[in-house]
């Protein structure tokens, strides 16, 4: 999904694809395909790394099957906090002292679960420092044998290497037999080549640091699915709970179609190990007997294609709404992040759904949807409809 260049006010805005957040020319998307890893990789992301034009981060959450991404905003101290993982068998990727070389574990002392900083040295160093529960994890390193691929942005030694580069050669040494890792140093391999070549179209030396400019308000890009109204959307929002060793499992399932106001509602059967509690119900706005007509993922798939033709875009508030819903159904599908096009257009800190709400003094339609689902849906109405506007 991209956004056409246009012009606002004078401006000439560039064409962005909204899947991966880079400019419509050096679009990775077209090269990307699934690879189904089995170790789960959670990458945690400075704030100052989110949305940066030639980050590796998304290639990882585009092309991986097990992959959560958290943007780690400051809190009101300035700390970049966030709430821990689970720490069994998980292990932080960052050396330095006591780091273990991946290649020389045994099989049984490989972890499950790989927790990767993205940012700057500096900028990792801060998410070490502010999260004392990261200082818990085994702590592993790589040792690369040829020196990082990131041409256009300087590593601080030969060691170094990028984002995607140091979790591609993490997994290839945890999990030899999965197929299709090298396929996302290709994409990163094109999309650096891309890079270039446009900067060097544009007569700019493709080493040297991005200019920065003053941006305007009006300069921000929004998928023409909003600035052309909501004929093509669909609003959804998920509930899901913990799933150990597989980190969520969704619960239930809620949609508005705007074009016709049809809603779309289903509780979905917890699978095995899931952990649902009354006080995760309560907290939901669900009961324990709203499930008796739960179905399962396969069911819940065929009942949304039949509600939700190919065509269709899907708005959810986050990136990993969706991730957990295809995860669940099988397949691909499209979508737009309100929390990201927000935060992009007005260059500000986004804080939850409600606050938005709150903040731009927006009043969301009332939806006949079970539970805090009716509220998350109306809320992201009333957001898109703002962002139709600006």
């Amino acid at each position: 999904m991209s956004a056409r260049n246009a012009r606002h006010d004078g401006i000439e805005t560039r064409e962005v694809c909204y899947r991966c957040f880079k400019p419509r020319v050096v679009c990775i998307c077209k090269n990307l395909a699934r690879v189904k890893n089995k170790t789960e990789v959670l990458i945690l992301q400075h704030k100052s790394e989110h949305l940066h034009p030639i980050g590796t981060a998304r290639i990882a959450v585009l092309g991986l099957d097990r992959v959560n991404l958290k943007v780690v905003l400051p809190d009101e101290n300035g700390r970049f906090t966030c709430a821990p993982i689970s720490l069994h068998r998980a292990g932080l990727l960052y050396p330095g002292e006591g780091a273990r070389d991946l290649s020389q574990l045994r099989e049984d002392e490989r972890p499950d679960r790989l927790v990767v900083l993205d940012g700057s040295w500096s900028d990792a160093r801060h998410l070490l420092r502010d999260n004392p529960w990261l200082g818990k994890l085994p702590r592993y390193s790589l040792t690369p044998t040829t020196p990082s691929r990131y041409r256009i942005r300087a590593e601080p030694s030969e060691e170094a290497v990028s984002t995607i580069e140091s979790i591609v050669q993490s997994l290839q040494i945890l999990e030899r037999e999965t197929v299709g890792l090298e396929s996302l140093i290709d994409v990163f391999d094109a999309m650096i080549d891309d890079q270039i070549e446009f900067r060097l179209s544009r007569g700019k030396d493709p080493t040297s640091r991005r200019e920065r400019r003053p941006r305007q308000r009006e300069d921000q890009s929004i998928p023409a699915c909003l600035r052309g109204g909501l004929e093509r959307a669909i609003i959804a929002y998920g509930e899901s709970v913990p799933h150990p060793g597989n980190g969520r499992a969704l619960i239930s399932w809620a949609a508005v179609r705007p074009t016709d106001g049809e809603l779309f509602e289903r509780f979905i059967t917890p699978p095995p190990n899931a952990i649902v509690t009354g006080d995760h119900l309560e907290l939901m706005g669900l009961r324990r007997e709203q499930f008796r007509d739960a179905v399962d993922p396969e069911e819940l798939g065929r009942e949304w294609r039949r509600f939700a033709s190919p065509d269709h875009l899907l708005i959810t508030w986050n990136r990993s709404i969706l991730n957990l819903f295809t995860r669940t159904v099988g397949g691909e599908q499209a979508g737009i992040f309100l929390k990201a096009i927000y935060t992009n257009v007005t260059r500000g800190k986004c804080g939850h759904l409600h606050e938005v709400v709150r903040s731009e003094n927006l009043t969301p339609p009332e939806l006949a949807l079970a539970g805090r689902a009716g509220r998350q849906v109306g809320q992201m109405a009333a957001v898109a409809s703002f962002l139709m506007d600006k």
